[in-house]
């Protein structure tokens, strides 16, 4: 530390309320300063006195200059304190999100600020580090992604007073044009479905038959159908509450959150109750399309495959699939297009799809077929 210099600062600033408080920042053994902390003081004296009282007990310089990869040592994961205080708080982060955010921080974040002090990080290395990751390749997807994981660590960092300003608050994530997924046309899904062409066009499978029929009548997503167990199909409507996740398996919710009801066209529910008549595992609990057991979905891959198979059978070459860009998610695209072209309410539309509003919330513990009759109007001419 040179020899003159004082120990610690004190600057007035405005506090999380908004209110004028003292902050104090001290001075490390090298001489460097550390981070402002808010002294929590409203007055010069006071705060010169708090600041003097903790360099006593010694507990001014035990706040350590933190390079990055430190601070992120063990971020997004289930025991570190920002995730357990958003779930104390009532927020969602499930596991999947947070491997997610785990592996931005290793792929793209660590690589680049590892060895940065963390009150030192500024605007234009942020600015650059978008510019790097764009150059090597990136989607602006993954680039806003990576950033707003950053965001979230920043933010954090400055809330409990581990740097004073939040480096990232102006930074803003690149343009993203994000490909448009293709449909089927309404030719091609009559063909795909048809019982005559049954055998050929899915090898005998009733099972991916039905997932598939499911899926392209009710605009369930693939996780949705992994997880339907037997105990949601009602003969005319389905519950969907519930989500398997890739790399975590059954997770209670939705994408969106709530669970909703869908209601089902007739040939659909028909071919539901015949797949669970004729399933082992008949059990409320357990899934209807069931892979190894009866608590196992099939996989993507399987689903994918019994799909991409079938739509070789009527005709749509690998080739051609990749250049419409159809691809499982095509199905739920089919229904919302099929419901909006028959100027279905979007309101109704987002309680079916469950791309909904938060206003819509209130809508699904008052559900009665009678409310989807448009729906189903729709649902039964095409699938009926």
């Amino acid at each position: 530390m040179p020899r003159h210099a004082s120990p610690f600062q004190i600057v007035l600033r405005k506090g999380i309320d908004r209110k004028p408080m003292f902050y104090a920042r001290f001075r490390a053994e090298d001489g460097s300063l550390l981070s402002w902390q808010s002294t929590g003081q409203s007055s010069k004296t006071a705060a010169r006195a708090w600041a003097a009282a903790r360099l006593k007990r010694g507990e001014a310089t035990t706040r350590q200059r933190f390079i990055f990869s430190r601070y992120a040592e063990d971020w997004w994961t289930e025991d570190h304190d920002y995730v357990q205080g958003r779930l104390a708080r009532g927020h969602r982060l499930t596991a999947t999100y947070l491997v997610v955010m785990r592996g931005h921080l290793e792929n793209h974040l660590l690589p680049y600020f590892r060895d940065h002090k963390i009150t030192l990080i500024t605007p234009r290395q942020i600015e650059q580090w978008l510019m790097a990751l764009r150059r090597g390749k990136l989607s602006p997807s993954t680039i806003n992604h990576a950033l707003r994981c950053l965001k979230v660590m920043l933010k954090e960092a400055t809330r409990q007073g581990v740097i004073a300003r939040d480096p990232s608050a102006f930074i803003t994530g690149l343009a993203e044009t994000p490909a448009e997924r293709g449909i089927l046309t309404g030719a091609e899904i009559r063909a795909l479905f048809d019982e005559k062409r049954f055998a050929k066009v899915w090898a005998g499978d009733r099972k991916h038959f039905v997932l598939n029929l499911t899926a392209a009548s009710t605009g369930l997503r693939m996780g949705e159908l992994q997880a339907l167990a037997v105990g949601a199909v009602q003969p005319d409507y389905l519950t969907v509450s519930q989500s398997w996740e890739r790399r975590t398996g059954l997770k209670e919710g939705t994408k969106t959150g709530a669970g909703r009801m869908v209601p089902l066209p007739k040939r659909t529910s028909a071919q539901l109750a015949a797949l669970i008549e004729s399933s082992p595992y008949q059990e409320p609990t357990d899934l209807v399309f069931y892979g190894k057991d009866r608590q196992t979905p099939l996989s993507p891959r399987m689903i994918l495959d019994g799909l991409y198979g079938a739509l070789e059978s009527i005709d749509i070459t690998a080739e051609e699939r990749e250049e419409r860009r159809i691809t499982f998610h095509s199905h739920r695209h089919f229904l919302n297009t099929l419901l909006r072209t028959a100027r279905v309410p979007d309101p109704l539309v987002q309680r079916v799809t469950g791309h909904r509003t938060q206003e819509m919330t209130e809508h699904y513990s008052h559900f009665a077929l009678e409310d989807f009759g448009e729906v189903v109007k729709v649902q039964e001419k095409v699938f009926g």
